[in-house]
C-alpha cells in the first residue's frame, strides 16, 4: 500500500491509545525495507517507564485492529520464484560411474557406449590407509581411478624411495600396464582410506578389437601424462624427455606397444 496510507492508520492508531501523551506528538517513520515489505518505526511518549511494557502492548493492539478495520493484514515474506531445470548436484555412484569416468582424460577418447560398457565392467575397490595398491617392478594388467581420498606414487632409485606425486580424486594410475603390459612402474600407497575403481585390461581388449584407430588417441593422452610424471621423477631417475620430437617418438613407441599388447594390426597409413 501507498507509505502515506500506511503511515495515517498506523498514527491513528498510536494516538488513540490511552497512556501515549500528546506532546511530543508521536511520529510513524519508515525504518527499512526487506522481504516482508516496509518496515515502520512507531513513536510514542510516556510519563513513565515503569508503564512501558502495558502501554507497548496496547499500542500494538491497537495498531492491529486498525489496519484490520483499514482492509489491510499482516505482511508475510513476499519472493519471486521462477522455475528451471537444476542442474544434477550429485552423482550416484553405483548407477551413474561412467559420469565418474568421463572426469578423466583416458576417457575423453571413448564414446558413450564404450564409457559405459567401461563402468558396468569396473571393481569397485577399498583401502585403508597405509596400504600399497600397486608396487613398482610387479606385473600388472589393470588400472586405477580414484574416487576418493588421497594416495601417494613413491619410486624407488638407488634403494632410497622417494615421494614424487600425490593422487587425487579423479585421478588415475596404472594406465601404461594396462595398456601396454609394463611393469608397475611406482608404488602407489595409501595416505587415507580410499575408494578406487579397477579397470582390467579384458575390458579395453574388446574396445580396441572394434575400435582399433583409438590406439593414437589413447598413446597421445598417455604420453602428455608421462610428461608430467617424468617431471616428478627427475630427481629419481634423468629420464626427462625434453624436445618434441622425443615426445612424438615416445607416443610412436606407446602406441606400438598397445598395437603389440592387444594384437593389433595397424591401419593403413600406420607404420608397423
Amino acid at each position: 500500500m501507498p507509505v502515506a496510507q500506511a503511515k495515517r492508520v498506523r498514527l491513528g492508531a498510536v494516538v488513540a491509545t490511552a497512556g501515549v501523551m500528546e506532546t511530543p506528538a508521536p511520529d510513524v517513520l519508515v525504518g527499512s525495507f526487506n522481504e516482508s515489505g516496509v518496515m515502520y518505526r512507531c513513536r510514542f511518549f510516556i510519563r513513565s517507564y515503569r508503564d512501558l511494557s502495558p502501554i507497548t502492548d496496547r499500542v500494538a493492539t491497537s495498531i492491529s485492529e486498525h489496519i484490520f478495520r483499514a482492509g489491510m493484514s499482516v505482511p508475510y515474506p513476499k519472493r519471486d520464484l521462477f522455475y528451471a531445470p537444476m542442474p544434477p548436484r550429485e552423482v550416484d555412484r553405483e548407477a551413474q560411474r561412467s559420469v565418474l569416468l568421463k572426469r578423466s582424460d583416458l576417457f575423453g577418447a571413448l564414446d558413450e557406449a564404450e564409457v559405459n560398457q567401461v563402468a558396468d565392467e569396473l571393481v569397485e575397490r577399498h583401502f585403508a590407509a597405509g596400504q600399497d595398491v600397486v608396487r613398482q617392478g610387479d606385473e600388472g594388467s589393470s588400472m586405477f581411478v580414484v574416487v576418493d581420498g588421497l594416495l601417494n606414487v613413491f619410486v624407488e632409485s638407488a634403494g632410497i624411495e622417494q615421494k614424487v606425486a600425490q593422487l587425487e580424486p579423479g585421478e588415475m594410475f596404472g594406465e601404461m600396464s594396462l595398456l601396454t603390459g609394463a611393469p608397475r612402474a611406482a608404488t602407489v600407497r595409501v595416505a587415507t582410506a580410499c575408494t578406487l575403481y579397477e579397470i582390467q585390461q579384458a575390458t579395453f581388449a574388446s574396445i580396441l578389437e572394434h575400435r582399433p584407430e583409438l590406439t593414437q588417441r589413447l598413446s597421445e593422452v598417455i604420453a602428455a601424462r608421462q610428461r608430467g610424471v617424468d617431471e616428478g621423477l627427475r630427481s629419481a631417475e634423468a629420464a626427462a624427455r625434453a624436445t618434441q620430437h622425443q615426445q612424438e617418438s615416445f607416443t610412436e613407441h606407446l602406441r606400438h606397444s598397445i598395437q603389440r599388447f592387444f594384437h593389433l594390426r595397424p591401419r593403413d597409413g600406420q607404420s608397423q
